[in-house]
C-alpha cells in the first residue's frame, strides 16, 4: 500500500483524494491533525481568496485601504504598495508589543493598538505581545539615559496588571464587533503573549550563533539618539545595545510559529522594526538544516510601520513612565471612567474628527455627520461625547459608557458645567468602585465589573491559613468558604505551575492553592513583599505586604482580622468617648451605652456601615447589615417588644459572649438560675425545663431534664427531687440508671423488672423480678465480668464450668 505524507494544514481534496481511496495519506510530519481542522483550513483559505477577488474588483477594501484612509499609516518599513498586495492576496498576521515598564497603559497606546484591532475586524490574526522578559532592559529609544532598573516585584506586578488590562480590551473589542456588523471568521485569531515563554529558554550560544555574529555596529550607531546618548556622557549599556536584536528575536519567533509578518508600534518604535525586520531575515537565512529552512520571496517578507503619536496640547507625549499631568491611564482606579469621559470631551474641536478615526470604530460616513452637526452647533460638543463614548466603551465596556454619558449630560443641562468640565477628584472616586463584584455576589465576575486588584496587608496576614488569606484578600466572604475554595482548588497563586516553589520573574503562571499549614504561603511570596492570587479568570489580588507597625497605625482592618468584631469595635468607640469626658464606666453602665447606641441608629434609621458595623450578630433568618436597614428596622417592630441585652431579651434569639439564648415568644429576662419558659445555657450548662417556671437545681427538679456539673438528669413528668439511690425516672449518678415505671431503690445485686447497669456491668433479665446471680440465670441475657451470657429460653441455672 503506498503512504504519502502531506505538511500540517494541507487538506486532502487539493490532492483529489475520496474517502474511499485506498490511498493511506499521513495528514502531518510533526503531529496528528483531525480532518475537521484541514476542512476549517481549506475554508477559510477559500474565503480570503474570495475576499482578495473583491477587493481587486473594487468592491470592497482591503485591511491596509482602511488604515491608510483612517490615518494610522506614518512610516512604513518595506514598499507600501507590496504590502498592501500582500495583505489583499495573503491573511498575515500582525503583532503589537507593550513592556511593562509601567503597572498600566494610557490612552496612547491606544493608536497602534487600534490599527491592530483593525486589521483584526478584517479578518487577520492579531497578537498582543507583553514584553515581560524585554522590560528588563527597557526601550533606549528616544531616552537621554537608562530606564532605572526594576525589581523583581515591581516587574511581577506589572506584568500582571497589564496582562488583564489586555485582557479586558479584548474583551470590550470583541462585545463592539457585534455592535459594528463584523462577522465572525474563524481565520481571524487572536492571541495574548508574553515574550518571556521563550526568551527565558534561548541561550546565550543560540542567540550568537543565529543573530549576534551577523550583526553590524554601524548601523546601530548611526542613530541620532544613540549618537546624542554617547556624546552627553550618560553612555549606552551593552543590553541597550542588544535590546532591537531581542525585539528581533520576538519578531522572528511568532513569524515561524504563528505565520505573523506584520508589526505595529508609535512613530518611536521606527528603528526597532526596522532592526527586528533585519534581524528576522537573518535568523531566517542562518537556520542550518534545509528541512527547516523557511521560504523566502515578497509573499513571506516582513513588514511593519509605525502610527502617529498621542499628544498633549503642548505636543508632548503621552509616555507612561513620564511624570506628567498629561498621562490619562487606562486603569479605572487611576483614572476614572468619569474623568476619562471627561477628558475626551475637552478636546479641542480641530482634533476631535482625527481622534474620531484613530480611536473608535465609527465609520467614516458617520464620522462625517457628526462633524456637520458639530459645526451647526459646537456648543452641544456632539462629536466630542460620540468620542468620549467610544473611548469609554473600549477600555470599560458599553454598560459604563452609557452611564458616564448620561451624568455628563444631566450635568450639562443642569448647568453645572459645559458638559466637559472635569469635576472634583471626590466625585471621580465614588464612581470607580460602582458595580464592582464582592464577596458573596452572585453575579459572574467579568473584566468590566472585577474589583479593584492592588491592596496592602499586615505582614501577620501570612501566618493564617489559605482560607483565612482568601477571606482577608476579599476573594471569599468567609473562612469557611474560603476553606471549601481551597479544598476545591478553586484559587490560584502565581508561581512555577504544578510546583511548590515561588513565580519565576517575567513570567505570570499560576498554580491551585491546597491546604497546606499556616505559614507556607511564604514561600510564594515575591522579595518577600508581594503575594499575587486570582479566582476565576478576571478576579486577582495584588497584596503588598506592610509592617505591623504600620499597619496599626493606619487604622485599617481586613476581613476576619482578630479583635476586629462588631461588638468588641462599638464598645472601644463608646469608652474612647468616655475618656475623652473625663469619665470611667463600669460593666452595666457600658452595656447600657452599647444598648442607647444600637436604638438610636435604629431610629435614626443609619446605616450600620456608617459606623463600620460590617458583621454585627442579627436574629436568625434575617438579612446581614450590608442589606437594607429599613427592613430590618420593620422586623425588630413586628417581632421585637424590647432591646437586646446580654442579661434581658424581648422575644428573638441572639447569641452574646456568654452563649445565653433568650427564650422564644418571652419578653421577661434570662437569669442563669431561673427563667419561665425558655432554654436559655448558661456558664455551668443547666438547660431550664421546659414548660417550667421554677428554679433549676442540682440535685432536684420538678419536671425537666436540667443537665448539672454532676450529670444527673431529672424525670420526665417527675415533680418529686432526684435521689441517686431512689426515683421513679431515669437520674444518672456513678452510671446507675433508674428502671423505668419503678419507684424502688436501684441495688448493685438485685433488681426486679428494669435494665439498670451496676459497677460490674450486670443487666437484668427483661421480665424477671427475681434477683441476679453471678453464677446462675434463668431465661436472660446478662453479662458478667467472665462475658458470659445465658442461652436465650433457658430457665435453669447457669454455672460457668458447664452450660
Amino acid at each position: 500500500m503506498a503512504s504519502r505524507r502531506i505538511s500540517s494544514g494541507t487538506c486532502m481534496a487539493r490532492y483529489g483524494r475520496g474517502p474511499r481511496d485506498t490511498v493511506s495519506v499521513v495528514l502531518c510530519a510533526r503531529r496528528s491533525v483531525s480532518h475537521s481542522h484541514l476542512a476549517k483550513v481549506a475554508a477559510a483559505q477559500e474565503r480570503w481568496a474570495m475576499r482578495a477577488q473583491r477587493i481587486k474588483q473594487g468592491e470592497m477594501k482591503s485591511g491596509w485601504d482602511v488604515l491608510e484612509e483612517r490615518g494610522f499609516i506614518k512610516d512604513v518599513a518595506g514598499h507600501r504598495k507590496v504590502i498592501g498586495e500582500l495583505i489583499r492576496l495573503k491573511r498575515i498576521g500582525a503583532y503589537v508589543g507593550v513592556d511593562p515598564t509601567s503597572d498600566s497603559m494610557h490612552v496612547g497606546h491606544l493608536v497602534p493598538i487600534m490599527a491592530l484591532f483593525w486589521l483584526w475586524y478584517q479578518g487577520h490574526p492579531a497578537i498582543l505581545l507583553l514584553g515581560g522578559s524585554t522590560a528588563r532592559i527597557g526601550d533606549p529609544s528616544g531616552r537621554r539615559d537608562s530606564r532605572p532598573i526594576m525589581s523583581n516585584a515591581d516587574i511581577s506586578r506589572n506584568i500582571t496588571k497589564l496582562h488583564f488590562q489586555m485582557s479586558k480590551l479584548w474583551f470590550n473589542v470583541d462585545a463592539m464587533r457585534h455592535r459594528f456588523g463584523v462577522e465572525d471568521d474563524w481565520g481571524a485569531k487572536h492571541h495574548l503573549l508574553n515574550n518571556s515563554m521563550w526568551q527565558q529558554g534561548l541561550t546565550m550560544y543560540e542567540f550568537n550563533k543565529r543573530i549576534s555574529r551577523h550583526v553590524r555596529l554601524g548601523p546601530m550607531l548611526s542613530r541620532e539618539w544613540v549618537k546624542e546618548r554617547l556624546t552627553n556622557g550618560s553612555g549606552m549599556s551593552f543590553g541597550e545595545f542588544m535590546y532591537p536584536l531581542l525585539q528581533g528575536w520576538d519578531f522572528w519567533h511568532v513569524y515561524n510559529k504563528l505565520s505573523v509578518q506584520m508589526q505595529i508600534g508609535g512613530s518611536d518604535q521606527f528603528g526597532n522594526i526596522v532592526t527586528g525586520i533585519e534581524a528576522l531575515k537573518i535568523i531566517r537565512e542562518s537556520e542550518e538544516f534545509p528541512g527547516d529552512k523557511m521560504d523566502g520571496g515578497w509573499l513571506n517578507e516582513p513588514c511593519g510601520f509605525t502610527t502617529p503619536l498621542l499628544t498633549d496640547s503642548s505636543g508632548n507625549k503621552v509616555s507612561k513612565t513620564e511624570d506628567n499631568a498629561s498621562s490619562v491611564s487606562l486603569d479605572e482606579f487611576q483614572t476614572t471612567p468619569f474623568n476619562l469621559y471627561g477628558y475626551f470631551v475637552r478636546q479641542p474641536d480641530d482634533q476631535v474628527e482625527r481622534l474620531l478615526k484613530l480611536l473608535t470604530f465609527t465609520p467614516l460616513d458617520k464620522i462625517q455627520e457628526l462633524m456637520q452637526e458639530h459645526e451647526r452647533d459646537p456648543t452641544r460638543r456632539v462629536a466630542q461625547h460620540a468620542l468620549a463614548f467610544e473611548v469609554v466603551c473600549l477600555a470599560h465596556g458599553i454598560d459604563r459608557a452609557n452611564k458616564e454619558a448620561q451624568q455628563h449630560k444631566l450635568m450639562y443641562a443642569s448647568g453645572k458645567g459645559d458638559g466637559g468640565a472635569e469635576q472634583s477628584g471626590e466625585g471621580g472616586a465614588e464612581q470607580a468602585g460602582d458595580g464592582k463584584w464582592t464577596p458573596g455576589s452572585t453575579a459572574a465576575v467579568t473584566p468590566n465589573n472585577a474589583p479593584q486588584s492592588d491592596m496592602e496587608l499586615p505582614d501577620s496576614v501570612m501566618n493564617l491559613s489559605p482560607g483565612r488569606i482568601l477571606q482577608a484578600v476579599g476573594l471569599a466572604g468567609s473562612s469557611s468558604e474560603g476553606h471549601r475554595m481551597t479544598v476545591a482548588q478553586g484559587a490560584y497563586v502565581a508561581a512555577s505551575p504544578g510546583q511548590e516553589r515561588g513565580l519565576v520573574p517575567g513570567n505570570l503562571s499560576w498554580t491551585p492553592m491546597k491546604m497546606w499549614f499556616p505559614g507556607e504561603t511564604r514561600k510564594f511570596l515575591i522579595d518577600d513583599k508581594l503575594l499575587i492570587l486570582r479566582k476565576g479568570k478576571h478576579n486577582v489580588r495584588i497584596v503588598r505586604l506592610v509592617s505591623d507597625e504600620e499597619w496599626k497605625k493606619s487604622g485599617r482592618t481586613y476581613p476576619g482580622e482578630a479583635f476586629t468584631g462588631v461588638v468588641r469595635r462599638m464598645k472601644d468607640d463608646i469608652v474612647n468617648e468616655a475618656k475623652e469626658r473625663g469619665e470611667k464606666l463600669d460593666a452595666r453602665q457600658l452595656t447600657i451605652e452599647l444598648r442607647n447606641k444600637v436604638n438610636s441608629m435604629r431610629r435614626e434609621n443609619k446605616s450600620l456601615k456608617a459606623v463600620s458595623l460590617k458583621r454585627p450578630w442579627q436574629p436568625r433568618g434575617q438579612m446581614s447589615a450590608d442589606q437594607s436597614t429599613s427592613k430590618y428596622d420593620d422586623w425588630v417592630r413586628q417581632n421585637m417588644s424590647g432591646s437586646v441585652d446580654r442579661a434581658a431579651d424581648g422575644g428573638g434569639r441572639p447569641m452574646n459572649r456568654d452563649r445565653e439564648w433568650a427564650p422564644r415568644g418571652r419578653s421577661g429576662p434570662v437569669d442563669k438560675a431561673d427563667n419561665d419558659g425558655g432554654r436559655p445555657m448558661s456558664k455551668d450548662r443547666q438547660w431550664d425545663p421546659r414548660g417550667r417556671s421554677g428554679p433549676v437545681d442540682r440535685a432536684a427538679d420538678g419536671g425537666g431534664r436540667p443537665l448539672s456539673r454532676d450529670r444527673e438528669w431529672a424525670p420526665r413528668g417527675r415533680s418529686e427531687p432526684v435521689d441517686k439511690a431512689d426515683d421513679g425516672g431515669r437520674p444518672m449518678s456513678g452510671h446507675e440508671w433508674a428502671p423505668r415505671g419503678r419507684s424502688g431503690p436501684v441495688d448493685w445485686t438485685a433488681n426486679d423488672g428494669g435494665w439498670p447497669i451496676s459497677r460490674d456491668r450486670e443487666r437484668a433479665p427483661r421480665g424477671r423480678s427475681g434477683p441476679v446471680d453471678r453464677e446462675a440465670n434463668d431465661g436472660g441475657r446478662p453479662m458478667h465480668r467472665d462475658r458470659e451470657r445465658a442461652p436465650r429460653g433457658k430457665s435453669g441455672s447457669f454455672d460457668r464450668r458447664s452450660r
